[in-house]
């Protein structure tokens, strides 16, 4: 998946943009970088090198916030001009920018990647059928229970509840859970048994929902 970030800095001096190379533009911590990727370890990888001290031996970039995002690449390249035309007065070389502008710039994209999916500013609500169940809470619904309803089924959707918070897909399939213990089938092989088919059973009984878990922002400093 491709992604937008905002790369943060914290060296006491001044540190060349491309390692080695005494030529290249120098970055110092009253910048950012706002980039954007096809493959974000790669590319964090690269530039924790880049920006490695040789006498602390620390690397000094912070991957502020790292933005997922459904857009091909075309559509990222797109944004990223439309950060440097926006952001012209603040931009100092490449695509890198004044630090002071880096709420603006942060709110841009939020803006512009919500205008356009706004599956990635919001928890998705998906269809049982076509999901990764890993990447997912579950969300005990309003629809009440009556007499009519197993007791086991009835534990499990309870528990799922949780004070209104649900559980991760993590939480459900761990060995011994509650729910796991309240699966009451012929073909159900224990702690080695997917719980797939069961999570689909509660959903299609409407008991339960599947929301996508929030991965926009995968790293914030604090």
């Amino acid at each position: 998946m491709n992604t937008v970030y905002i790369a943060t800095f914290d060296m006491k001096t001044a540190m060349h943009s491309i390692r080695n190379k005494s030529s290249s533009s120098l970055v110092d911590k009253k910048m950012i970088k706002v980039g954007i990727s096809k493959n974000f370890l790669d590319r964090k990888k690269q530039y924790e090198k880049t920006y490695k001290c040789s006498s602390c031996n620390k690397s000094h970039v912070n991957f502020r916030n790292v933005l997922e995002t459904s857009f091909d690449y075309k559509q990222c390249k797109e944004l990223e001009v439309k950060v440097k035309k926006r952001f012209e007065d603040s931009n100092i070389f490449g695509e890198y920018y004044k630090k002071e502008s880096y709420q603006d710039i942060l709110n841009f994209l939020l803006n512009k990647i919500e205008l356009k999916d706004m599956s990635i500013k919001k928890i998705n609500k998906i269809k049982s059928n076509n999901m990764n169940y890993s990447e997912c809470r579950f969300i005990r619904t309003s629809k009440e229970i009556n007499k009519k309803h197993a007791p086991h089924n009835i534990a499990r959707w309870n528990w799922i509840e949780n004070n209104g918070k649900g559980r991760t897909y993590g939480e459900i399939d761990l060995a011994d859970s509650v729910y796991r213990k309240n699966i009451k089938t012929e073909k159900y092989g224990g702690n080695d048994s997917s719980i797939n088919s069961h999570l689909r059973y509660d959903i299609k009984q409407k008991m339960i929902r599947a929301e996508k878990i929030e991965k926009r922002i995968l790293g914030l400093e604090t």
